[in-house]
């Protein structure tokens, strides 16, 4: 059994944490938009899946054998961090994920939950009785003697659409093949926007930076070594307290408008639109389809409502339910991801267009990220609005759904929309994104 320590720890300022976090190898930080908060630092056991075929496996194994460990007092507060990988197969995709390629989670040994604007219940873990206080030290010491200042964020110095041409014509090759083939529905095609920054991007700062630019939607930071994931993502995989759930059908976007009447005509517009109220029923069929194929009991609304983000508003439709058993939630995960509205309509045939088109593997773009206990109480959320961050270079990634009546003029200005959160996460902005 791993021996542990709680304690409460009161916070006077969030950059403690980000200034103690390059202290380690893992960090893991969560914020949903009730801006409830948790971070994760160090390592007591970590998992790299063995393939992307394999991933919902090996970690449910290794999630099974760590909780052999945990002791029963702790369990609803030990958890594991981590994401899963986008991909449920190898392809010849370039990989820019090195080792995030196939997704990876962590036991941390320090655990930080919020209970309160300032106070914090701190968890700490070590392997053996005997190094327990040393490991409480350490890290109270260093929380407590935290100065150092957040790097400043970084200009922007170069930005380059990856096969922006190549991207757009294979998004017309798409919409003939769904105008032609009976069977595939839509398929959510991405692409990436290449950067470089004139100094380092500091992961932390960065996760800071989306928390205060757009503080309606989740903020998830997975730091493994020298990579570091960023998403700031609207859209919520599943959430889970023992067999109950909650998920949400998200697709379909448009710009917010600058007053609150332009505001709601654009929505009125979005909520009007044959082509995304068409993208939004293909998600939410899917996802009920699938939830009935895991017995589960399920509640919705049949018509959609907006969710609206600092820049960008979707259409939305919540789902709740209960499982038969809690112990369904990891083959309920790994039968979600991905929706309609990161993959498609069949999914099979949908990924293996995405395959055939895009140049990247997507890693963990797109791919479910977040955190479970070992009581069977979770979150994962889809990482979209994203970036993969090295040293002074980012990759962002976007998508759009594209079904047969797509234009793929107006798909390329979509994802380009998409991308603005991000750049201005990343960057001083002091100059025009055109994306």
């Amino acid at each position: 059994m791993y021996a542990y320590h709680k304690q409460v720890l009161k916070l006077t300022n969030l950059e403690q944490v980000l200034q103690i976090a390059p202290h380690y190898s893992d960090f893991f930080a969560f914020e949903t938009p009730e801006h409830q908060i948790r971070f994760g630092l160090g390592t007591i056991s970590s998992l790299t899946p063995h393939s992307p075929q394999t991933a919902f496996t090996d970690v449910k194994q290794w999630q099974i054998a760590q909780k052999t460990q945990i002791p029963a007092a702790i369990q609803n507060q030990a958890q594991i961090f981590g994401a899963y990988p986008f991909e449920n197969q190898p392809s010849d995709q370039q990989n820019i994920w090195g080792n995030l390629a196939q997704g990876y989670f962590f036991l941390p040994q320090y655990t930080l939950i919020q209970q309160s604007p300032a106070n914090f219940e701190l968890l700490v873990l070590a392997q053996q009785p005997q190094q327990l206080s040393q490991a409480v030290a350490d890290f109270l010491n260093l929380i407590t003697l935290a100065t150092k200042i957040l790097p400043d964020t970084p200009v922007l110095e170069t930005k380059q659409p990856l096969a922006l041409d190549h991207w757009q014509q294979q998004v017309g090759v798409t919409v003939n093949l769904l105008q032609h083939q009976s069977s595939l529905k839509k398929v959510v095609l991405a692409r990436a926007l290449q950067t470089t920054s004139s100094s380092p991007i500091s992961p932390e700062k960065s996760w800071l930076n989306a928390r205060l630019m757009n503080p309606e939607t989740y903020h998830v930071l997975l730091r493994h070594q020298k990579l570091a994931f960023l998403s700031a993502t609207p859209e919520r995989l599943i959430q889970f307290n023992q067999a109950n759930f909650q998920t949400a059908a998200i697709a379909g976007t448009i710009a917010r408008g600058k007053t609150p009447t332009e505001d709601l005509e654009f929505g009125n517009q979005l909520l009007a639109d044959t082509k995304n109220r068409q993208e939004q029923a293909f998600v939410t069929k899917t996802i009920l389809a699938i939830l009935h194929q895991h017995q589960a009991k399920v509640h919705y609304a049949n018509t959609p409502i907006l969710l609206k983000n600092k820049n960008v508003q979707h259409l939305f439709t919540p789902i709740m339910g209960q499982l038969p058993t809690p112990a369904g939630i990891f083959d309920l995960i790994a039968a979600l991801h991905p929706t309609p509205a990161l993959g498609g309509v069949p999914k099979n045939e949908a990924l293996a267009q995405i395959r055939h088109i895009e140049p990247l593997k997507r890693g963990l773009f797109g791919a479910p990220i977040g955190y479970l206990t070992f009581n069977h109480v979770g979150e994962f959320v889809v990482g979209i609005r994203s970036a993969l961050l090295k040293t002074n270079q980012a990759t962002l990634f976007a998508g759009a759904g594209i079904v047969a009546d797509s234009l793929p003029t107006k798909e390329v200005k979509e994802t380009a929309l998409k991308f603005q959160p991000m750049l201005n996460t990343l960057y001083e902005r002091t100059t025009v994104f055109n994306v």
